[in-house]
């Protein structure tokens, strides 16, 4: 099992998520995988949306969670980082 953490941007995460399918692996991924990241996430985004020429960049660098189904089709659930405990 793996759990990884990637931003959205370019073609890596597309490519990594394609392969890790084509050897077997079922890969979900989620934006919203904790309530106080993302609530970060959401304000930052709608203060740069105020004043940067680019806003969606920070959609770009947001870090999405990926995890594989174990092999039971039982869930493994992203811990959240422990500086944010």
């Amino acid at each position: 099992m793996a759990l990884v953490f990637a931003p959205g941007r370019g073609e890596t995460l597309t490519l990594f998520c394609r392969l890790a399918q084509q050897a077997g692996l079922c890969v979900c991924q989620h934006q919203q995988y904790d309530a106080q990241v993302w609530d970060v996430h959401l304000k930052v985004r709608d203060q740069r949306k105020l004043t940067e020429s680019n806003p969606a960049i920070i959609e770009n660098h947001f870090p999405q969670s990926l995890f594989k189904m174990g092999e039971t089709g039982e869930r493994i659930i992203a811990a959240r980082p422990a500086g944010l405990r």
